[in-house]
């Protein structure tokens, strides 16, 4: 971008009088920098942060900037605990949202930090997450129908049953791909008959907003406080998605019964009447399996590129979890036998 470019996005005259300009090193398909200035006028702060959409990175990078902006937008009016949006420019290959910067801690980092037997710590900290979660939602409640506006102008996450089935198609693939195989066409319809028992929940739910990758690293910690980043993926769906990418986060580290009582937790916290935002423990771990099986595939697909070995590590925990999970029901084992037979009728899964 020019500095022209960059001004007319912050709405500012003349040229910024940048003081210091750094990448933030944090996993991610987009680029993400810090950008402090000398001094600052009423406009803008001294310092916050460039999210870039390449299109060498992402192929639908302008659908990301657009859904990102508008949902952003429409959250930081009604005080939605999200950071603020200062500025967005939009080139041929190019998206930058400009934003409020709100540190360097996000809630993945500080449940990394903790020692294992500290169990107490463990779930304050989701605590904080899922308070979040519902202030976000309750702000949300009377902006519903201008967010489904919102979300419909661009066609990206939609939660069909076409979109399940080829988000985990994609995933399985990417998981063979590391062995240099592919899903044959009978794989295909077996998956296919084998994961309806498992979207069937999803699908009966009511829909809300919801955030879609609600993991301890899009949640930054402020204050102790929870504040949810990365909105490009928000979409209309079923409430337990951001329950679900919360609890069953490989930082989260938790135990059935830790589960059991943020679950009840995150109740507690619901105003009532809430229909659309209850989450039936059968419906969190469907949407568990699903988000952990396409976590599992972009961690294949990232070590296939990078060979970095903590996403090999973190695919097999993935994997084991979403199996885990497909274990407790019987109209799950399908899905589960399916999966071994994908894997050539192996005794177990690759992780």
């Amino acid at each position: 971008m020019t500095s022209a470019e960059i001004s007319r996005a912050l709405e500012v005259k003349g040229p910024l009088p940048v003081r210091a300009f750094s990448r933030i090193q944090k996993p991610s398909r987009n680029s993400l920098y810090r950008i402090q200035l000398e001094a600052s006028d009423a406009a803008l702060p001294e310092q916050f942060i460039a999210k870039c959409f390449q299109e060498a990175k992402v192929t639908f990078f302008s659908a990301c900037y657009r859904r990102e902006r508008g949902v952003l937008q429409i959250l930081q009016e009604t005080n939605a605990p999200v950071p603020h949006l200062l500025g967005g420019h939009l080139g041929s290959r190019l998206g930058v949202l400009f934003m409020e910067d709100l540190g360097v801690t996000d809630l993945s980092m500080a449940l990394r930090a903790l020692p294992e037997e500290d169990r107490n710590s463990r779930l304050d900290l989701l605590r904080r997450g899922l308070e979040s979660l519902v202030e976000m939602r309750v702000h949300v409640l009377p902006a519903m129908n201008r967010l489904e506006r919102e979300i419909a102008k661009i066609v990206k996450e939609v939660l069909t049953p076409e979109y399940y089935f080829n988000t985990t198609t994609i995933a399985l693939n990417r998981i063979l791909a590391l062995e240099g195989r592919q899903l044959s066409a009978a794989d295909r319809g077996r998956l296919e008959v084998a994961l309806r028992p498992l979207i069937m929940p999803l699908l009966d739910e009511p829909k809300t907003f919801i955030h879609f990758e609600y993991t301890p690293g899009n949640l930054h910690m402020v204050n102790g406080r929870a504040i949810a980043v990365d909105f490009e993926q928000a979409t209309m769906g079923p409430s337990a998605f951001d329950v679900a990418t919360l609890l069953y986060a490989p930082e989260a580290d938790l135990r059935d019964e830790e589960i059991d009582d943020l679950l009840k937790f995150y109740h507690e916290l619901l105003p009532a009447p809430s229909p659309a935002l209850e989450v039936r423990r059968e419906v969190l771990e469907a949407a568990a399996a699903i988000k952990l099986f396409f976590y599992a595939g972009s961690a294949a697909n990232f070590y296939r590129k990078f060979e970095e070995g903590s996403r090999l590590a973190a695919m097999e925990w993935y994997l084991q979890a979403a199996c885990n999970l497909l274990m407790r029901y019987p109209d799950f084992h399908d899905l589960e036998q399916t999966l071994r037979h994908c894997w050539h009728g192996q005794t177990h899964l690759p992780v």
